[in-house]
């Protein structure tokens, strides 16, 4: 299912009808498992009184939804090429199958992620592929964790005559963040970066929600919030280096790229 496009085809969505989306509705929509996070100027009984009002009364035959498989890196690397000819830019994407949010290590991996293709202007990825060598605009990584396994990607934009290079260039910064120890002061700017982005995080209402409902989805805790700083600050190159080996890799990994 992972090899399924989320947004569909040409083909599929024009064949949906009402009654395709009414009957899915009604399979899999209900109050079983859900979370309603409220946050904001509103006493608890209020907040409750309004959930009450609108929800308390559905009843559904609702399915449960399938259990999420597990997805494997692959044995080799995957290599496509998507032919756009009348794209001036070649885009590329590198991933694996990422952790999941509930992984013992994913804090150490997103760390690893923070190194690799986000602190500053997008990590080593960015003062590789984009300053030093100039070869494109952005060049970053993201790391999301879910109930399943979200990917661990890398994406950059590149002039086609420049995606070997730029496809090595970010292959050895992969490369890097597995084998090589993480300078200390490299380590203390991430994880001073992340603790600092903490609480801007938590500045509006929007945020709080959301950090609560992955403290309630995930099953984090609720000192989830108390205990992040010190567990962040906490880390080891060994410790960031292990999640990083044991998800990342430069032989094992899908490349895909569109252009030219």
């Amino acid at each position: 299912p992972y090899g399924k496009s989320i947004e569909g085809y040409l083909d599929s969505t024009q064949r949906l009808e009402r009654d395709h989306l009414a009957k899915y509705h009604d399979r899999y929509y209900g109050p079983e498992g859900m979370i309603i996070t409220l946050v904001g100027a509103v006493e608890p009984e209020a907040a409750l009184a309004k959930v009450q009002a609108v929800f308390g009364d559905w009843d559904t035959n609702q399915e449960p939804m399938p259990d999420v498989p597990k997805a494997k890196r692959p044995e080799s690397i995957l290599r496509t090429h998507f032919e756009m000819p009348d794209k001036t830019q070649s885009d590329i994407m590198l991933g694996v199958p990422g952790p999941l949010r509930s992984a013992p290590d994913y804090l150490e991996a997103s760390m690893a992620n923070t190194i690799l293709g986000v602190f500053g202007m997008y990590g080593r990825l960015g003062q590789n592929v984009r300053e030093s060598q100039g070869l494109a605009y952005y060049s970053f990584s993201r790391l999301s964790g879910g109930l399943g396994p979200s990917p661990w990607y890398v994406s950059t934009g590149v002039s086609p005559d420049k995606v070997e290079v730029a496809l090595d260039s970010i292959l050895h910064e992969v490369g890097r963040i597995i084998e090589e120890p993480i300078p200390e002061d490299e380590l203390a700017d991430s994880q001073a970066f992340r603790t600092g982005a903490l609480p801007v995080s938590l500045e509006t209402n929007q945020g709080i929600a959301n950090i609560l409902t992955d403290i309630e989805l995930y099953d984090l805790g609720l000192d989830y919030l108390h205990l992040l700083p010190d567990r962040l600050s906490s880390m080891t190159t060994d410790s960031i280096q292990a999640a990083a080996r044991h998800y990342l890799s430069v032989e094992e990994i899908a490349i895909a790229v569109a252009g030219p």
